[in-house]
């Protein structure tokens, strides 16, 4: 693997715009909308939220270029040099990110390369490098490969949605990445650039340049479908579960731009693409009175993602990748990176429990509007789920192959046979519910009964996590959290007596750490106190 990795010196970045200034959307009576252009007369107006709008701006403290143009050159170790994946493919922005995975998931950041290319040219090359050298030379390079400019038309690319609503002479500000090097934007592409970053970050303690993540949320922002179509026109696209969430709400994402004039090979690699992006941001779940919340918070980008895709889900997988998630391998590997790292604001928050804001998708159980997207079961399973989560999706498909025969292979369940040779390596990470870490799955525990002026208890356990420096404890009464903290310990081992009640069931988690960055989140373990 390490011989099909190249390297050069550290590239140098330039962005053009303000992202505190131009992450924005618009509160029109009350409702968020993305911003639409004002037609009067040439040259067209830049993008404006009309007569009876105001800005909403979700990173008014960014400051990592407050006066544009501004030129970065990411060299985290100091070393000079950049790697990335030089493997045949012509789309190293695309390649490189599993190779990072790959070498973080080895859980042996001071490996030493065996092979590789030797030093030379005042670089030093990458045989004797350690992964984890290796894995922040690759990280820099994403960072310096990511699109700065404001448009994308001068490489050819145009981002549809703004060449059809904005003349074609302005486009959405940049922060994600396409093909090669500082090309443009795309929502497939960059969704491996930010699971690179996430996995080197989390998997090996490194750093993501705090532009990166300012400038990727304009990216997320401006290419997340909205309410309306600037003229007031609900978007139509196809149509899933609920026909009318998607145009009601948006969320989706396209490739270079919105879903409703960028669709490619439909929304459902695109839009997990958007949430995993979200995840690099600390963009999040948010406060919304659908759920039971006391308001609903200005920022739904997240929850309104999580809707289309939730209003999808359990699409009939006939109709194929276009028009069912389920059907489609490689949008299932994104969507499931997206619940696992699922990060607001900095804190690791998988989630279980798929939600939408659109009434009667899923039926009641295990609450309304809500669905295991992992573990669900449908009826002919055996369950009483709408539709089998993502596990049973995968183990239907080995046993019965859309193309070929039964051997234990994935094949078949794609928009492009392009991929379906990655299909059986995606589906195995799916079925061990990693990314890059495999996490503890053997957290277990038991509880003693009170008596007498002896409180309640509950003694946990769990394995060894390689590189982990200590360990959270985490603790909720609901299945599936959301999780309270209880306590930090060095050990593999915690007893809680705090508020505990006789017969009560609570829900434990453990999240390893390195440092002061939480790696993952193990198995969930439900206890009982006699």
């Amino acid at each position: 693997m390490l011989v099909m990795l190249a390297n050069q010196s550290n590239n140098t970045d330039t962005y053009y715009y303000n992202p505190a200034t131009s992450t924005y959307e618009c509160n029109i009576g009350g409702t968020i909308y993305n911003p639409y252009p004002y037609y009067t007369t040439s040259p067209y107006v830049y993008p404006y939220c009309g007569t009876t709008g105001t800005q909403v701006f979700y990173e008014p403290g960014a400051a990592s270029c407050t006066s544009p143009p501004c030129s970065f050159t990411p060299d985290g170790n100091g070393n000079g040099q950049m790697i990335y994946s030089a493997d045949g493919s012509g789309e190293p922005i695309y390649t490189t990110g599993p190779f990072v995975d790959a070498l973080v998931a080895s859980g042996t950041p001071t490996a030493v390369a065996p092979t590789g290319k030797p030093a030379g040219g005042g670089l030093p090359g990458i045989q004797g490098q350690t992964y984890q050298n290796i894995v922040q030379d690759m990280a820099d390079w994403y960072a310096s490969c990511q699109w700065g400019n404001d448009y994308d038309t001068g490489n050819s690319y145009t981002n549809a949605y703004e060449f059809d609503y904005r003349g074609g002479g302005y486009s959405a500000q940049g922060g994600g990445w396409l093909y090669q090097c500082q090309e443009g934007d795309d929502n497939s592409t960059s969704q491996w650039a930010a699971i690179g970053l996430i996995a080197s970050q989390r998997g090996f303690g490194l750093a993501v340049p705090q532009q990166v993540i300012d400038f990727n949320n304009t990216w997320v922002t401006n290419s997340q479908t909205g309410l309306y179509d600037g003229f007031g026109a609900p978007w139509a696209y196809p149509t899933g579960t609920d026909p009318w969430a998607v145009d009601d709400l948006g969320g989706s994402f396209g490739y270079r731009g919105d879903l409703g004039q960028s669709d490619a090979w439909g929304g459902f690699a695109t839009t997990p693409s958007g949430m995993v992006q979200m995840a690099l941001d600390g963009i999040g779940r948010t406060t919304n009175t659908t759920f039971g919340d006391a308001s609903t918070a200005v920022d739904q980008r997240f929850n309104n993602a999580e809707t289309y895709y939730a209003d999808n889900f359990c699409n009939n997988t006939s109709g194929g990748a276009y028009n069912a998630p389920r059907a489609y391998t490689y949008g299932m590997f994104s969507f499931t990176k997206s619940m696992l790292l699922h990060d607001p604001s900095g804190t690791l928050t998988p989630i279980q429990f798929l939600r939408t804001q659109t009434p009667g998708v899923f039926g009641i159980p295990p609450a309304p509007n809500t669905i295991d997207w992992y573990a669900g079961l449908s009826p002919l399973n055996g369950g009483t789920d709408a539709c089998d989560g993502v596990a049973q999706t995968l183990v239907s498909y080995q046993l019965n192959p859309a193309v070929g025969v039964f051997d234990g292979h994935w094949y078949g369940n794609d928009y492009s046979g392009a991929q379906m040779p990655y299909e059986t390596a995606w589906s195995i990470i799916m079925l061990r519910k990693t990314v890059f870490v495999s996490c503890i799955q053997n957290l277990v525990g038991r509880g003693t009964p009170g008596r007498g002026v002896l409180a309640p208890l509950i003694n946990l356990t769990w394995g060894v996590q390689p590189s982990a420096t200590s360990y959270n404890v985490l603790r909720s009464t609901t299945n599936g959290g959301p999780y309270t903290q209880i306590g930090n310990v060095t050990a593999t081992a915690y007893s809680d007596r705090s508020g505990l009640v006789n017969g009560d069931t609570y829900y434990y988690v453990v999240q390893p750490l390195e440092g002061a960055t939480v790696v993952c989140q193990s198995n969930q373990e439900p206890i009982t106190i006699p």
